[in-house]
């Protein structure tokens, strides 16, 4: 099959934004927060590209573990599915994507290539069939958010700082976001056979679903220092509001779902903007 420019496009853009978003983004919201992104951007710069290298090769491994539940759930948006690269393929660029990042991450401190490594492990032992801790889906989801809630004391290393309050709230905001991202998408993956909300139930998942999100909210408004950023973390909660609303009701629709996530992908973004403003 013959792929298009413009499906292509389409096809990189799907697999790269979630990494952009998420990974990416924290290191952009941590790198506003510090003004890291300002004052040290060279040092910033390879840590934000090696978390966010890891996060692809994440995707992309699992992607091709994944291949025939994908193709049950008809989802034509991977690399695999789509025919945009062969399955192997896949496999090898994120064996590279991987080596890339911790390489990059090897020029900063013992500390971030560590917690590095074990983001890059539990990517592992998420999707590989021998381990496949998907499966248990909430535990699973728990364990790979684990390195994500340390990411602040790891950079602040980098930079020379020590840990403190806004590190241990940076932290636990993006651990639970983490979670609240992992665990909202099922509610659209009804064929996945790990779906959280077929082994707990619509209601018990939708409310864990609502936990997460609000406690990921209820650490991110601290971090809300100027007006501008308190508009920020409104547009955050917004979204929030809307699919949780949507999922618990349940109205939920991968279009509607993809599309109010994307909004909250531009938060770390908005965020830098509203640093740089204040």
């Amino acid at each position: 099959m013959t792929l298009s420019p413009r499906r292509i496009a389409w096809l990189l853009y799907k697999r790269l934004r979630t990494g952009i978003g998420v990974t990416l983004g924290f290191a952009v919201m941590y790198g506003a927060y510090t003004r890291t992104i300002f004052t040290d951007f060279w040092v910033w710069l390879p840590i934000a590209l090696g978390f966010w290298f890891i996060h692809i090769h994440g995707d992309l491994f699992n992607d091709y573990y994944d291949y025939d539940e994908d193709k049950r759930n008809k989802r034509t948006d991977k690399w695999t599915t789509s025919g945009l690269l062969a399955r192997t393929n896949v496999l090898y660029a994120s064996v590279i994507i991987v080596i890339v990042g911790l390489a990059l991450l090897a020029t900063t401190t013992i500390y971030v290539f560590l917690i590095g490594l074990a983001y890059a492990f539990t990517s592992l032992l998420y999707s590989h069939p021998v381990f496949h801790i998907k499966q248990f889906e909430l535990k699973g989801y728990a364990l790979v958010a684990l390195p994500i809630f340390l990411f602040p004391f790891a950079w602040n290393t980098a930079f020379g700082y020590i840990a403190d309050l806004q590190s241990a709230l940076m932290g636990m905001f993006f651990g639970f976001h983490y979670l609240y991202l992992f665990c909202q998408k099922d509610s659209t993956d009804p064929r996945d056979a790990s779906n959280l909300f077929i082994k707990r139930g619509w209601r018990t998942a939708s409310l864990i679903c609502i936990g997460f999100g609000i406690i990921a909210s209820a650490f991110f408004l601290p971090l809300a220092t100027s007006t501008a950023l308190l508009a920020v973390w409104v547009q955050n909660a917004l979204s929030k509001v809307i699919n949780l609303y949507s999922i618990y009701t349940r109205n939920v629709t991968r279009t509607l779902r993809t599309r109010v996530i994307l909004s909250e992908f531009v938060t770390p973004y908005l965020y830098l903007g509203g640093a740089f403003l204040g």
